[in-house]
């Protein structure tokens, strides 16, 4: 497999992730419990994939903007935990 289908196949994968975290609620406890469903697992592995020699422009704004929906998942998350804390 060429390191570009290996990026592309790894990045969607990863979207489809990443759109499961923003479905769920990221701050219940099961979350935190299981690695796979912590946006910092997966930033590791957009930048693992980023990283990589002779990947096209395509994979590199694909990954980019994974980045920014992990980015915009950890202040939704903050949000809610912080909504949490004022209601208990």
């Amino acid at each position: 497999m060429s390191t570009q289908t290996h990026a592309e196949k790894d990045l969607t994968h990863i979207q489809t992730m990443i759109s499961e975290l923003e479905y769920l609620d990221c701050g219940h406890n099961t979350a935190k419990a299981n690695v796979v469903m912590q946006p910092d697992y997966w930033r590791t592995r957009i930048r693992a994939v980023l990283a990589l020699p002779n990947i096209s422009i395509h994979i590199q704004k694909q990954g980019s903007e994974l980045l920014v929906r992990l980015d915009r998942l950890h202040v939704g998350s903050r949000a809610n935990a912080r909504r949490a804390r004022q209601q208990a």
